[in-house]
């Protein structure tokens, strides 16, 4: 069996669907940092739209990006505007020395 990979769709009439594509959006979630927001509250960052919202807890925050996703998916098509289907997101951290802090 042969897999299609669809990297986007254009449609003639944006009103007018004939596929349904599930949209994954990668979320990167950070705890924020003491004093910006209360104890408890993490940033939730979605890279594909460059956005960022916050929300209490890890869960919170998924939450409030999975409604900014849907607000501003919402504001594009009622712009007519295209909306392409997300790229691949990798992370990935990297280690820096003490000795790197101290001679910055």
């Amino acid at each position: 069996m042969e897999l299609l990979q669809i990297q986007s769709l254009a449609v003639a009439r944006p009103e007018f669907y004939l596929l349904t594509i599930p949209m994954m959006y990668a979320i990167l979630v950070e705890k924020a940092p003491s004093g910006e927001l209360p104890a408890g509250f993490y940033y939730a960052h979605v890279p594909a739209l460059g956005l960022t919202t916050h929300g209490r807890g890890i869960e919170g925050a998924r939450a409030a990006a999975e409604d900014l996703i849907k607000l501003w998916l919402a504001e594009k098509k009622a712009a007519g505007e295209a909306i392409d289907v997300p790229s691949e997101f990798f992370f990935s951290t990297v280690d820096i020395s003490e000795s790197a802090l101290q001679s910055a």
